[in-house]
C-alpha cells in the first residue's frame, strides 16, 4: 500500500502551518507520549495532597518545547 500526501503550494489557500504539521506529526505523536508519561508519574509517584498549577504548566510546556517548533506552525 502506498500513501500520498500532496500539497499544492501554488494554491492561493495553501497553508505552510497545514504542512508544517504534516512534517511535525511523529514529533507531536511523540510529545503527546511524553506528556501521558509526566501525567502517569504525578498521579502514580507524587506524594503531594496537590500539585500547583504552575508546575504542571511550565512542565507540559517544557515537553512541547523541547519536542515540538511550535513557531513553524503558526504559535
Amino acid at each position: 500500500m502506498k500513501v500520498t500526501f500532496e500539497f499544492d503550494t501554488d494554491n492561493e489557500n495553501f497553508s505552510n502551518y497545514q504542512l508544517q504539521a504534516h512534517y511535525q506529526a511523529e514529533d507531536m505523536m511523540y510529545c503527546l507520549s511524553e506528556i501521558l508519561k509526566q501525567l502517569r508519574e504525578w498521579y502514580s509517584y507524587d506524594s503531594r495532597g496537590s500539585i500547583p498549577t504552575e508546575e504542571i504548566d511550565d512542565k507540559i510546556k517544557e515537553i512541547i518545547c523541547s519536542n515540538v517548533n511550535m513557531e513553524k506552525m503558526g504559535y
